[in-house]
C-alpha cells in the first residue's frame, strides 16, 4: 500500500469484497475487508497522509437488539454482532470500520496522526467492471425487472 499512498495528501478507500455465489465467510469477505482497511491506514500514517475517507456501510450501525434501537443513530451506535441478520458482508463492514477507528484512536497524540472520516451509505451504484453477477448487480437487476413489491408499477 505504500506505493499507492506515497506523495498523497488524501486517500479514499472505497473497495470492499461483495459476496458472490459462493462465500467462504471469513476468508472471502471479513478478513480482506479488515486487513485491507488496516493496511491502507498504516501506509497513510507512515506517509503522513492528512486524511483517509473510508466508505463503510449503513449496515455497520443498523442491526440492533429488539427494542434497543436508539432514537438517534450517531457515531456511538454499532450493529449487534449477535444479530440474526448479520451477514458476512455486514460483519465485514462493521469489523473493518471498528478496526479503522481503533487504529486511529490508538495512535499517539504527539506527531502526525492521520484523520479518519467514514461514510455510511445505504446503497452505492456505479459502473460495473467485473464479470458475472454479485449481490449488487443482482439487486439492480431485481429493481429493473420489477421484482420488488415496494416499487410502484406506474
Amino acid at each position: 500500500m505504500d506505493k499507492v499512498v506515497e506523495g498523497s495528501h488524501f486517500v479514499i478507500h472505497l473497495a470492499s469484497p461483495v459476496p458472490g455465489p459462493v462465500v467462504r465467510y471469513e476468508e472471502d469477505i471479513v478478513n480482506p475487508a479488515v486487513s485491507g482497511t488496516l493496511h491502507i491506514l498504516a501506509a497513510a500514517q507512515r506517509h503522513q497522509v492528512k486524511r483517509v475517507v473510508i466508505t463503510s456501510s449503513l449496515c455497520a450501525c443498523s442491526e440492533f437488539k429488539p427494542g434497543q434501537t436508539p432514537a438517534i443513530i450517531d457515531e456511538s451506535c454499532w450493529s449487534d454482532m449477535q444479530s440474526t441478520n448479520m451477514s458476512a458482508y455486514t460483519k465485514s463492514k462493521l469489523l473493518a470500520e471498528e478496526a479503522a477507528w481503533n487504529y486511529v484512536n490508538t495512535l499517539p497524540d504527539s506527531g502526525h496522526k492521520v484523520e479518519l472520516v467514514t461514510l455510511l451509505p445505504g446503497f452505492v451504484i456505479g459502473e460495473y467492471i467485473a464479470a458475472g453477477m454479485n449481490t449488487s448487480t443482482s439487486v439492480i437487476k431485481q429493481f429493473m425487472d420489477g421484482q420488488f413489491d415496494v416499487i410502484p408499477k406506474k
